[in-house]
């Protein structure tokens, strides 16, 4: 039995999935922290650029 428990202990076959796991949550947040900051400032473009581009006649001449 104590042998069994130490190679348990031992085997780092999983390490790697949670370090994937713990790198993808942090940049997910990382990506959330930007948007809350950034994302009205963001908003706030694109409602002007479309605003403009619908005040712009629409005429085609073929």
């Amino acid at each position: 039995m104590p042998k069994t428990l130490h190679s348990f202990f031992r085997d780092e076959s999983g390490a790697t999935t949670v370090d994937w796991v713990l790198l993808t949550a942090g940049l997910v947040s990382l990506a959330m922290a930007v948007m809350g900051t950034y994302g009205s400032g963001a908003e706030d473009v694109s409602n002007h650029v479309s605003s403009a581009v619908a005040a712009r006649p629409t005429t085609i001449n073929w």
